[in-house]
Parts: structure tokens; sequence; C-alpha cells
């Protein structure tokens, strides 16, 4: 079904749409919606430096930030949860966002996530980053840019949980892989779901290289692809990701998606079998041209994609020079 026919229907359906920029160009803009009430819902707010924009177009729709009931937070990502601040010195909305997640909105999370890369910098060096490429992850995560400028309270989410909103029933699904916290959610009642960055027709959503307070890492990828098999059993009309197009059928993008994976996953297998490497060179034979924020996404991906891969058995693991070198 077409995207404008879908828009169609979820704006008959009592849901607006917002697209909003975000300072990075890689998934495009971030969408947010917002359940007509009042007191209305939104989903995802956005990226701060986006908030005018949103405001002025929810005025223009009707929808003032004051007649705001509920905020709901499908993940801690800065460019779909920052915006929450505008909202917020407006109403006293319940925000509601996967615990798992709430160290991201935290205004000191950016300082201290550099401090914890400073402290696991042995496990990048494992992984064959080398010193200044590490540097410059840390020095992103210090650079001026938004950071929450008072502490957010935020409500828990569980698994299996409906939420009795002013809108109407939502059912909440933990889907851990994107973010450790990130939830998808189910409006029962307009047969919609919400799905962040979980799942999107057009873009593979990237696990993103986490470690929690304990500095455990998560092992995203393979979490990811536990939740996206349990998605793949909601009933619903419409599909709302926080990027791109909508859709009608999940399991579609699902196959799409699951091809991409395993061709990734062959690349990588056809690399290890010319030469052993560590998983930062394995990065840089995958994404040559990337750069900045796109370079540690690149790794990001690959770790991931190695996770699947030991496995599954595709590939052993083992130490050379300090190094954690991959191999057939």
């Amino acid at each position: 079904m077409p995207d404008g026919t879908l828009r169609a229907t979820l704006r008959s359906r009592g849901v607006a749409l917002f697209s909003t920029p975000i300072p990075w160009a890689g998934p495009g803009p971030v969408q947010t919606y917002v359940l007509r009430g009042p007191p209305h819902v939104v989903i995802d707010p956005g990226f701060v430096d986006g908030w005018p924009a949103l405001a002025a177009e929810m005025a223009r729709e009707g929808l003032a930030p004051e007649e705001v009931g509920t905020i709901l937070l499908t993940h801690g990502h800065q460019d779909h949860c920052s915006a929450a601040q505008g909202l917020l010195e407006r109403t006293t909305d319940p925000l509601y966002l996967q615990r798992s997640d709430n160290g991201k909105i935290h205004p000191r999370y950016l300082p201290r996530k550099a401090a914890q890369y400073r402290r696991l910098q042995g496990w990048f060096r494992r992984e064959g980053v080398p010193d200044d490429v590490f540097d410059e992850f840390v020095g992103r995560l210090l650079a001026p840019r938004f950071r929450f400028t008072r502490e957010i309270q935020a409500l828990d989410l569980s698994d299996g949980q409906v939420l009795d909103l002013p809108t109407g029933p939502v059912g909440v699904l933990l889907t851990p892989g994107h973010t450790p916290g990130h939830a998808v959610f189910h409006d029962l009642q307009r047969s919609v779901v919400f799905s962040g960055d979980h799942l999107l027709k057009k873009i593979s959503p990237n696990p993103v290289l986490d470690f929690d307070e304990q500095d455990c890492r998560h092992r995203s990828l393979p979490d990811y692809m536990a939740s996206l098999e349990r998605v793949s059993g909601i009933d619903a009309d419409v599909w709302c990701p926080g990027h791109g197009e909508l859709f009608a059928d999940p399991a579609k993008v699902i196959r799409g998606l699951t091809r991409f994976l395993r061709a990734r996953q062959d690349q990588i297998q056809d690399l290890v079998a010319e030469e052993p490497m560590a998983s930062y060179r394995i990065a840089r034979r995958l994404f040559p041209q990337a750069t900045g924020l796109d370079r540690f996404l690149a790794f990001s991906e690959t770790v991931g994609h190695l996770d699947l891969m030991v496995d599954s058995g595709r590939l052993q693991v083992g130490m050379i020079a300090e190094e954690r070198i991959f191999n057939r």
C-alpha cells in the first residue's frame, strides 16, 4: 500500500504525523506521532533543534502542547527524545521510557559515557581500534552538543503492559536491539504500530555499540534479531516507523532486512577467508568511505554481525598481538 494512502488512513484514525530535521543525514528526518485527544499523546517528540518547528506544526493542526497528556518514547536516542524537554516546559505530562534507556536522558549521560569509554579502552584496542580513532570516538561524546539541562523522571515500561491512555489502550512490546531499552507501541483501538527505530521500511536499524552501567557490552544484533522475530506476530493495519515511509506488511520488510543482514555477513565471511582480521579492520573494509559518526556506526554494525556469526559457528575468534582476530 502506498505511503500516501497509509498517511490518509492514519489521519482518518486521529493520528497526526510530523517530520522534523536532525543534525546528521543518515536516517533522514525523525517522525513524531500525536494521538489526538485532548489530552493528546505524543510519541517520540524528536530532536531538540526541531522543537520550534514541531510546536508550530502542532499549533497549525490545532494540537496545543499544553493539552498533551502523555509522552511515549520508543528509545533514548537524542533524535527521538530530546525535544521532550520543550514539551515538559509547558505541561506536567507523564513520560514513559523503558528503564534500560533511562541513562540516555540524564544531563550527565555524554560525559559519563566518555569516561566509561576511557575505562574500556583496552576492549577497543582488542577489537583493533587505533588509539587516534578511539580518541575521535571519545571526542564526539565530549563535543558541544545538546544535553538535557535537567533530570527528567520517566515512568518505566514492561513487556506486555497495556497503557490506559486518554486516547485509548496502547500495548507495549519491549524490543531490545537498536538500544537496550527500545520499545514498540501498539495502539489497539486504531490498529496502528509505532515501531521507532526497530523496524524501518528502507533502512537497516544500526545495532549501536552500547555498554551498561556495569561496563557489560550490550549484544545488540543478537538481541535485535530475537526482538525482530517477536514483532512479526503483531497484527495491525499501519506501521509507523521513526524514519521514512509508513508500511502495512511487516513480514515483507522483515524478509528484506533478513536478506540484507545475511548478505552483509557473507561479505564478512569472504573478507576473513582472505586474511584473518580484527573487527575494526573488517569495518574499514566494509565501509571504506565512512568518517566521523558514520565510522563509529560502521564499527558498531560490524561488531554486531560478528557476535551473530560467532554464535552461529560461521566464524572463530582468536587473539593475535593483543587483538581479537576473526577467521573462518
